[in-house]
């Protein structure tokens, strides 16, 4: 765990990490914050090199600019759970390990 907002340095190579997963959190991707900028450039070579990356809030929009997607603001607020389905496949076996 790297804990960015207590000052924790982004890492600067993915190579260390089997596979990495960017949370949540009350910012967007878009605000000026000293971080971003790390966070976007360790997806974008974790991505290179093939190491998986998972996103869950802010993580999903690190991983959408991080990739040349334009993160802007949803007309309407966004809170609560949804549903999630993991497919029955091969994809879905790497994803999440059924008991």
């Amino acid at each position: 765990m790297i804990c960015i907002d207590e000052g924790v340095a982004v890492p600067a190579n993915p190579a260390a990490f089997s596979g990495l997963v960017f949370m949540g959190g009350p910012m967007s991707v878009n605000d000026a914050l000293p971080w971003v900028a790390d966070e976007l450039a360790l997806i974008r070579a974790a991505v290179t090199q093939g190491i998986p990356v998972l996103g869950h809030c802010l993580g999903g929009q690190l991983m959408a600019k991080a990739l040349g997607a334009a993160v802007t603001k949803n007309p309407q607020k966004e809170i609560g759970w949804g549903a999630v389905q993991v497919l029955d496949n091969a994809a879905g076996a790497r994803v999440v390990r059924r008991h």
